[in-house]
């Protein structure tokens, strides 16, 4: 995995969580973080979580293996701001400082720049950052070598494992298609998605232990991913869920031997790059896209919108 650069385009950092943490440095904070325990998640969902799930889970999981790491894993960056700001407000307020304006000399370790560079200035609105920040002092995330949270959810039950399981894959997607553009740019990471987004989905299906994973669409870019007839009125459902400000409702369906777990996709502002509207789309992009997805139809998305939906089948056994 590969260190962010002051040369990464904007739109690539919207996973990029709100401070610099260097792998190496993870461990000695992740010594001395023992003293200073993770706050307790509160009982109702806390409206920080789904932004962080949408702009920062993707690259700031907790996988154990440093070398795969595309940012440092949000426990760490946790531990180490709690250490500095053990009172929620002034940790917020760092939280929020460094975030609206990210550079080395605000940064609180500075030692990862080189590892993983300064994160671009983005724009986010005041109140999603007041609650990433709150969210990220309330959560309880786990050390990445934490033996009690390997495994791929078989213990869960049928809809919490298909909303583990995806999140899961979408982390394992996002992480290599934020090297992708890195190293090869959005026109190259339209290639590298072409190639490698279907073995990636699949090797993540072997290492779940369940039957299939797919991503379906009603504007499918690949014909692969077309939703059937039933599939589309469940994604409308999502899109009216979304529109009316709901809370989303995965749909789990009873096969017999299998359980069918549906829940949506939705865009954030990296999928400009390559799902947005006419102007977000450079022209070599669209040109790569026309050639290799000659059926095209999954453009024209703007930020929060529905542009599909997981489908995870898993064995009842």
């Amino acid at each position: 995995m590969y260190n962010f650069m002051k040369s990464t385009a904007p739109l690539t950092a919207i996973f990029l969580i709100l401070v610099l943490v260097s792998c190496d440095s993870i461990q000695s904070d992740e010594t001395v973080s023992s003293e200073t325990p993770a706050k307790e998640i509160i009982s109702e969902p806390h409206p920080g979580e789904n932004l962080f799930m949408a702009y920062c889970y993707s690259c700031h999981n907790n996988t154990p293996d440093k070398e795969s790491r595309i940012a440092p894993p949000i426990f760490a960056i946790q531990q180490r701001y709690l250490k500095e700001y053990p009172e929620k407000e002034k940790f917020v307020e760092a939280i929020i400082a460094f975030t609206s304006n990210p550079n080395e000399e605000n940064a609180l370790m500075r030692e990862a720049i080189q590892k993983f560079g300064v994160m671009p200035q983005m724009s986010y609105a005041k109140e999603d950052l007041q609650h990433l920040a709150d969210y990220i002092f309330e959560g309880k995330f786990t050390h990445p070598l934490d033996e009690t949270q390997k495994g791929n959810g078989e213990r869960l039950e049928p809809k919490q494992r298909g909303n583990f399981v995806s999140k899961a894959t979408k982390a394992n997607l996002g992480q290599n298609l934020m090297a992708a553009i890195k190293n090869k740019g959005t026109e190259g990471a339209v290639s590298f998605c072409n190639v490698h987004a279907l073995s990636i989905t699949d090797s993540m299906r072997q290492e779940m232990g369940v039957e299939s994973i797919e991503r379906v669409s009603d504007k499918a870019r690949n014909p692969k991913n077309k939703a059937s007839v039933e599939e589309v009125e469940y994604i409308n459902t999502f899109k009216q869920q979304l529109e009316k400000g709901e809370e989303f409702s995965p749909v789990l369906n009873d096969l017999g031997e299998a359980m069918v777990y549906y829940s949506p996709i939705v865009t954030n502002k990296l999928c400009g790059q390559c799902h947005g509207t006419a102007d977000e789309i450079k022209p070599k992009v669209k040109a790569r896209i026309s050639t290799l997805y000659p059926e095209d139809q999954a453009k024209g998305y703007s930020e929060n919108q529905i542009r599909g939906m997981w489908k995870i089948v898993m064995a009842k056994n």
